[in-house]
């Protein structure tokens, strides 16, 4: 072998190389940029203003895989159910049990807040409304209004307002609908049977979706009634502290 074809072979196996090395240290590929919309709700059950509703089985069906945060805390059912429901994700698809009956001839006004989050990124999705009647119709009543804190006069959140027929069921927990405070103070009851109501509203501090003793609480004397607008003031109980001697 002369020195020229040796040359050329070393030449030769170094290229041989590096072909090999680079071919084992693939870079792989950008993924792109990353999601940050939350799931969407592509199909529902029932369907969005469906009347006559019959059964205790609902269902979202998303673009993607999706997860669910707290539903028991996040998900608001108004009229309120006095059983939690059971919550599955299949899939793509939050499944809702109910452990009783709907009420006959009633409109329900299900919201997700906070509630819906993809699988992979965690994007939340802020907010859905579901509406649908066990009835023929959708009832078209409202009553809206704002929760200021009795101290400083600023829009109190996340603070549970409920509507009942009458005083005693109002006490007793029986509330006919029922919604919460956004960030701002504000609330609004939507697609209620026309009337007249008791109406209440109690920072929920244990979730337990009842006024207990020492949580803050505002109400109105009049009665509310459909198609109207309310200001209600909220304040909370004064601890005495019980001074000792000297």
């Amino acid at each position: 072998m002369s020195m020229r074809q040796f040359k050329a072979f070393i030449l030769f196996q170094i290229l041989w190389v590096c072909l090999i090395y680079s071919c084992a240290n693939v870079v792989p590929p950008n993924g792109g940029p990353k999601d940050a919309k939350p799931p969407m709700i592509i199909e529902s059950y029932p369907s969005q203003r469906q009347v006559n509703f019959v059964g205790k089985s609902l269902s979202l069906r998303f673009n993607e895989y999706a997860e669910i945060k707290d539903p028991n805390k996040n998900i608001q059912f108004s009229p309120p159910l006095k059983l939690e429901p059971n919550y599955k994700i299949n899939g793509k698809t939050l499944e809702i049990q109910l452990k009783e009956d709907l009420q006959a001839d009633m409109t329900y006004h299900i919201v997700f807040s906070n509630a819906l989050a993809d699988y992979h990124e965690g994007n939340i999705l802020n907010s859905y409304d579901m509406l649908f009647s066990t009835g023929n119709k959708i009832d078209t009543g409202y009553i809206k209004g704002e929760v200021i804190n009795g101290y400083s006069l600023n829009g109190e959140a996340d603070v549970l307002v409920v509507l009942a027929k009458n005083r005693f069921n109002l006490e007793n927990g029986s509330f006919q609908y029922i919604t919460k405070t956004s960030t701002n103070g504000s609330f609004t009851f939507g697609n209620i049977k026309e009337g007249a109501y008791e109406m209440l509203a109690f920072k929920d501090e244990n979730e337990n979706k009842k006024y207990d003793e020492n949580e803050g609480i505002a109400f109105i004397d009049t009665l509310a009634i459909h198609a109207s607008t309310h200001i209600m003031s909220i304040s909370y109980p004064i601890v005495k502290q019980r001074l000792g001697s000297f």
